[in-house]
């Protein structure tokens, strides 16, 4: 997140998230990567859409995620001021780096369920 702060411990322990906080730290200082300059749009608008997932709730209880709710892409696209050309570029890298989230999430719920012994 842009402009956020790193947790600070002491307010983080008062305000009852001191177990929560390697993920607040996650959320605040994520990790840094070297992007080739093409992947970086694609990548910035991918971590922003992250929050846009469909998911149905299976008998087990547990979340299943279907895909990532496209709705949203044109706000991106806009913003962006992409052309047609980039806009099919985008989209392209979008679908593979949402099928390559969704092929770690289910084989990181998998490892899970066997781990539960469900």
């Amino acid at each position: 997140m842009r402009g956020a702060q790193p947790p600070d411990e002491a307010a983080a322990s008062r305000l009852g998230f001191g177990k929560h906080l390697a993920l607040l730290q996650q959320l605040t200082e994520p990790p840094s990567l070297n992007v080739f300059p093409d992947n970086q749009i694609p990548l910035a608008i991918f971590r922003r859409m992250q929050f846009a997932w469909r998911a149905l709730m299976g008998p087990d209880g547990a979340l299943h995620f279907l895909g990532m709710d496209w709705s949203t892409l044109h706000r991106y696209e806009l913003a962006y001021g992409l052309d047609d050309a980039q806009r099919v570029d985008l989209f392209q890298c979008l679908e593979m780096l949402e099928a390559a989230w969704l092929q770690e999430m289910h084989a990181y719920q998998a490892e899970h369920r066997k781990a539960r012994g469900s």
